[in-house]
């Protein structure tokens, strides 16, 4: 049945491969280009939208009103990234580090 080195399966009982894994990842990152009027309002805990913006290479961060609060680049996360959001997979961010126009978040998976 399961090819060398046996047969294992992950949680959602499909067989373990990058493939599946990927749009289950969580990193770290800070926000690029962070629209000073919208992270000033920004506070460690909040949590964020993770989408497409109208260009579906570029990933955009949204507070709970629809404010884009900046963009996500600069990670070898954002491919796999955007190939998960463009089969619908949800993602949110958590803001972890607020400091001036620095502002971390983590990614993971709604």
């Amino acid at each position: 049945m399961g090819g060398s080195g046996g047969h294992s399966s992950n949680e959602t009982g499909r067989p373990n491969s990058d493939e599946y894994a990927s749009c289950d990842q969580e990193f770290d990152v800070n926000i690029f280009g962070p629209v000073k009027s919208v992270t000033d309002n920004l506070a460690v805990g909040d949590l964020l939208s993770v989408e497409l913006t109208g260009n579906d290479d570029i990933v955009g961060v949204f507070t709970p009103d629809g404010d884009q609060a900046g963009t996500i680049t600069g990670t070898r996360h954002l491919p796999t990234l955007v190939k998960c959001l463009l089969e619908e997979q949800n993602y949110q961010a958590k803001v972890i580090s607020a400091e001036g126009s620095r502002i971390t978040i983590s990614v993971r998976k709604a």
